[in-house]
């Protein structure tokens, strides 16, 4: 994050990281715990994405031991002053087609609620993060947590396929914003970038498209690019070019 930080000459808010969860095995979070000094040195929000995959063993109401692991390592960040938006079973609608996840929409429910349950009673900073991927608004109900007393933040984590309209991200997250974002709960993107190959200067109108959606949005608090070379460029941000490219474009449209 440092590398980061210095290639665009400002300071990130948030750190998102990945680690799965495996049925059947409790989870000790070693994905999560390597990047914890880089965590606490960039002094910004973890959001860590924590994957159930291979079943919900541990996950229900008559046997949480992995929630109760789950929370467990959350306490190990809260406990050194760092904060935590924890995005259980990111995207689930998604994966539980995909085959990614098991089981089905009851079972994430009761899956949600037990890790709820263990971080409010282990690491009570922890904020529970209920990220959907985009779908349908059937889909959104479908898979909404039986209490959303235990939510904290919502958001749908979307990658366009096209952004020639300029109000792709509005028309998308309107509904569901204006739905479950109330009663105190905020609006928070876990992860967006492009559905396509699309070029430097794409990925940036794509990024001023979603953050300049606050007066439509207005319980908006924040949103995480995901800044990976994976089946295509993703990137916004790339350490080892912050002198052109796309850091560049960038660094110039947040010197504005």
């Amino acid at each position: 994050m440092a590398q980061t930080n210095a290639a665009i000459g400002a300071k990130s808010a948030a750190y998102g990281w990945y680690a799965q969860a495996h049925s059947g095995t409790l989870f000790d979070g070693s994905q999560l715990l390597s990047v914890m000094d880089d965590v606490k040195a960039c002094n910004c929000v973890f959001q860590p994405a924590v994957m159930p995959v291979g079943g919900w063993k541990g996950l229900t109401s008559s046997d949480n031991s992995q929630a109760v692991a789950i929370a467990n390592v959350m306490k190990k960040f809260t406990d050194k002053g760092i904060p935590v938006w924890l995005r259980f079973a990111h995207e689930v609608n998604y994966y539980q087609s995909d085959g990614t996840y098991q089981g089905n929409a009851a079972d994430f429910k009761a899956g949600w609620a037990a890790v709820a349950a263990a971080c409010k009673q282990i690491a009570p900073e922890v904020k529970m993060w209920w990220t959907p991927n985009v779908a349908a608004a059937s889909s959104y109900d479908q898979y909404t947590p039986d209490d959303m007393s235990t939510v904290s933040l919502v958001g749908i984590d979307y990658y366009p396929k096209s952004i020639s309209k300029g109000t792709e991200f509005v028309t998308t997250m309107k509904a569901f914003h204006d739905k479950f974002a109330v009663d105190g709960r905020k609006f928070a993107i876990g992860e967006t970038g492009l559905g396509y190959a699309g070029s430097q200067a794409d990925r940036v109108s794509w990024l001023k498209q979603v953050m300049s959606s606050k007066s439509q949005l207005p319980n908006m608090i924040a949103a995480s690019w995901f800044n990976y070379q994976k089946e295509y460029d993703y990137r916004i941000v790339s350490p080892s070019t912050s002198s052109g490219g796309v850091t560049a474009i960038l660094k110039a449209y947040l010197a504005l």
